[in-house]
């Protein structure tokens, strides 16, 4: 069964598959002990099956192709 959120205390560096980059570093900080306030993250599961559900995969891919080049600083 798919996972679609989980608390910043369940997660550390092995869940970046299933949170993202931002969503481990902060599991990472509560699990050092660090002050971090209480909150949860939406999953790439979850993310996935939105996508899916409401056929939007390619709707995206296509809008991300037609999108103007990022300015390089």
């Amino acid at each position: 069964m798919a996972v679609y959120t989980t608390i910043l205390e369940n997660i550390n560096s092995g869940s970046l598959a299933l949170v993202g980059g931002k969503g481990a570093n902060l599991g990472e900080l509560v699990s050092a002990g660090l002050p971090v306030p209480r909150a949860f993250c939406i999953t790439t599961d979850a993310y996935r099956s939105f996508v899916d559900e409401n056929a939007i995969a390619e709707p995206c891919v296509t809008s991300a192709h037609m999108a103007p080049p990022s300015p390089v600083c």
